[in-house]
């Protein structure tokens, strides 16, 4: 059998409503609160004989108590359902449990649904408010997500067609740049967001560079042979001949794709 959690503030025993009453009608209504068969709507079926068998009472005492708790607003008791009209507005629900409430609420007979929402008694315009301020907020709820999906959806459309370009076009930049990009990914677990995030980076790399092409790659090398996380102005300068420059970064750059490549 599963186990539902029911919560009761320890306000209700400073209630003149609860102080009034004498102990069985006490034991009754905090029966009725938190019994098996409740939920987070607070109305449903039950019979007398059952609520007699939980509580020990009698079935004529039942009765009587229900029809107290009427005469002064707190439960209903209509064709074997239990109605606790201020259930839901001492009630602290998620959205999830709002959209449970409701769900439970549509499954009720149209004669009850009725009685609180189209035709509704004066007693139960508590519940009546609770009810439609709960749909109120998962509407809102609703539209807010619509909301965030249309704008992801059309940051992905903007995103889609800015394309990257490049600061320099040759197959020897492009490769230490997607070895730059797979290194952050599996050494920082770092990917750029968005064609946006990674052309600013480019931007920022032909800047360090002051636009030349050697100077950017040794720097994307520079970072990597030092495992940083980042790409900065170069430290040393270039001293080597350009033969043995290209020789170290070809070597290097073998490595790095063994070890980074995909």
């Amino acid at each position: 059998m599963q186990f539902k959690l029911r919560s009761v503030n320890t306000k209700i025993w400073d209630d003149p409503f609860v102080e009034e009453l004498k102990s069985e009608e006490k034991l009754l209504f905090i029966y009725l609160l938190t019994n098996p068969l409740t939920n987070m709507l607070g109305i449903y079926e039950i019979s007398v004989k059952r609520i007699a068998y939980d509580t020990g009472l009698t079935e004529e005492r039942v009765n009587k108590s229900l029809k107290v708790f009427q005469s002064l607003s707190k439960v209903y008791y209509r064709e074997n359902y239990i109605i606790l009209p201020n259930f839901l507005k001492n009630q602290n629900l998620n959205t999830n449990m709002q959209k449970g409430a409701l769900n439970l609420f549509k499954e009720l007979p149209k004669w009850l649904k009725d009685s609180i929402i189209d035709k509704p008694l004066k007693a139960f315009e508590s519940l009546r408010n609770a009810m439609l301020n709960m749909n109120m907020n998962m509407n809102m709820n609703m539209n807010m997500n619509m909301n965030n999906e249309k704008e992801k959806e059309k940051e992905k459309k903007e995103d889609d067609i800015i394309q990257i370009v490049f600061p320099f076009d040759s197959e020897e930049f492009l490769k230490w740049w997607n070895l730059w990009k797979e290194y952050k990914s599996k050494e920082y677990k770092f990917k750029y967001k968005s064609h946006i995030s990674e052309q600013a980076a480019l931007k920022k790399l032909s800047e360090l560079s002051r636009t030349n092409e050697e100077i950017a790659i040794a720097i994307i090398f520079q970072s990597m042979s030092n495992g940083w996380a980042g790409l900065f102005e170069l430290k040393q300068p270039l001293t080597q001949s350009p033969q043995a420059r290209a020789a170290q970064r070809d070597k290097a750059g073998k490595q790095f794709a063994k070890t980074y490549g995909k």
